[in-house]
């Protein structure tokens, strides 16, 4: 029978339980987001309270995300700002020429807005900011005069787009709509109501679509919730957020987990240790070091 020295017993239990020790999931997750007065921050969606990083941007129209993860912004005159994490707005990419209502991305880092006057969809150039007119997206114009809440997002496959307008706009008798656009014509399709009104930004986090309204009075009061991609039911969730901030925008904030891999890591490190720890503890006591006659059996 072979036999295991206490030691390496030890370490070897230590390595396993690594490997059978799930990573641990976050519970509430945080994701930064845009306000339409130009502050930039976090949100826990736990409880919807507010953070602010950095300075405030004039006239933002959406929150995405560049392939690399970069956080990206546009104004309503057409400038695609780079966001840094720590102090908001960094650097202005370049000038589009267009006057956005909406600004959103997919997860790959495509980028996408809604002009303001013809409600048409533009794909954006991500180095250079340059627009380029997909398509109508059937949905009535905008114009000076209709005060439209809308919001832009994506994930990996799809484009969502939140409308209420066709001069309805903040009344409580519109409601906002989830539409899922064709990103190669800019056309519309209907998914469904929202059951709420005023919904003003939009992003996904960890899958899941959330949505914010508020900000414009009691007519539209001050909510976050998830969204049915299905059938574009809104759902609040958690208390009202502080009054007065209408989100735009919003994105995931990675959360650094210990997964799997680094814990087998740490696990093997331990074992590596002891075994290093046990040779010169045998060198030290046997003097010169015995070389065992079969290498491998203890």
């Amino acid at each position: 029978m072979k036999f295991v020295r206490p030691s390496t017993a030890l370490a070897l239990a230590a390595c396993l339980a690594s490997l059978l020790t799930p990573a641990r999931a976050a519970i509430d997750p945080t994701t930064y987001v845009m306000a339409s007065d130009g502050r930039f921050g976090s949100m826990d969606l736990a409880n919807g309270r507010f953070s602010q990083i950095g300075g405030v941007l004039y006239g933002p129209t959406g929150l995405g995300n560049l392939a690399d993860g970069t956080l990206v912004t546009m104004t309503g005159s057409g400038d695609l700002w780079r966001m840094n994490t720590s102090i908001g707005a960094s650097d202005m990419i370049g000038s589009s020429g267009i006057s956005f209502a909406a600004f959103g991305s997919l997860s790959s880092g495509a980028l996408y807005g809604i002009d303001f006057f013809n409600n048409d969809l533009y794909s954006i150039n991500s180095r250079t900011a340059a627009a380029t007119d997909l398509g109508w997206t059937g949905l009535p114009s905008l114009g000076w005069d209709n005060r439209a809440t809308l919001a832009l997002t994506g994930n990996g496959s799809s484009l969502f787009y939140f409308y209420q307008g066709d001069n309805q706009g903040y009344n409580t008798s519109s409601r906002s709509s989830l539409y899922r656009l064709n990103t190669a014509t800019g056309q519309a399709a209907f998914v469904g109501d929202t059951g709420f009104s005023g919904i003003t930004g939009a992003g996904f986090v960890n899958g899941t679509l959330y949505a914010y309204s508020g900000g414009f009075g009691a007519a539209s009061p001050n909510h976050f919730f998830t969204v049915n991609l299905d059938t574009g039911l809104a759902t609040p969730i958690g208390a009202p957020y502080a009054p007065g901030i209408a989100f735009i925008g919003s994105a995931t904030v990675p959360v650094p987990e210990p997964g799997a891999p680094a814990l087998v890591a740490s696990g093997l490190l331990g074992l590596l240790l002891t075994q290093n720890l046990r040779k010169q503890a045998h060198r030290s006591t046997f003097a010169p070091a015995v070389v065992p006659t079969h290498p491998g059996r203890l």
